[in-house]
């Protein structure tokens, strides 16, 4: 299976790293690899901002979502995984949102815009929120139909690993 990496430039200087990579073993449970055996792969995103500090244009979030997009369609076989983390690419303008919560929703926003103008149905975000110490921890999970019977073992795996 091949990953994905990509870097997106900005006209004011602003880079961000794109990959979607096979998952860290020391991050993904051997439950979850085993319950996927050989037929389904799983990769995770990492996102990062490289250099820059200005407010990332929408222009650049649709190419992130295309990025990841691109690579879903193209191998059928897989799951894709994404970890909102507390460091934010954007500025959260919406008070009382915490940042895990604010990037959750924005590439929920991105998802459904993405599937919703390109007329596919058969894939799903789904959307595990994972209590932790101090505040909710949200991953996504990028499945198709076919694969929606490994999400439980993912998501349980998930909250156990992760949860407080």
């Amino acid at each position: 299976m091949e990953y994905v990496s990509a870097q997106i430039n900005t006209t004011n200087g602003d880079s961000y790293e794109i990959s979607l990579v096979p998952p860290d073993t020391r991050l993904i449970s051997a439950n979850i690899l085993q319950a996927l055996g050989r037929d389904v792969s799983f990769a995770t995103i990492y996102l990062e901002r490289t250099k820059g500090f200005s407010t990332t244009p929408l222009r650049v979030l649709s190419r992130i979502a295309d990025i990841i997009a691109e690579a879903f369609i193209s191998h059928e076989d897989m799951i894709i995984c994404y970890f909102c983390d507390p460091f934010s690419i954007l500025p959260v303008n919406k008070k009382n949102v915490p940042v895990q919560e604010y990037r959750s929703r924005l590439f929920q926003d991105l998802f459904n815009r993405y599937v919703r103008h390109r007329g596919i149905d058969d894939v799903n975000l789904v959307v595990v929120e994972i209590p932790g110490i101090d505040e909710m921890n949200y991953v996504h999970l990028y499945v198709r139909n076919c694969h929606m019977k490994y999400v439980s073992i993912i998501s349980e795996e998930f909250r156990k690993d992760y949860g407080k």
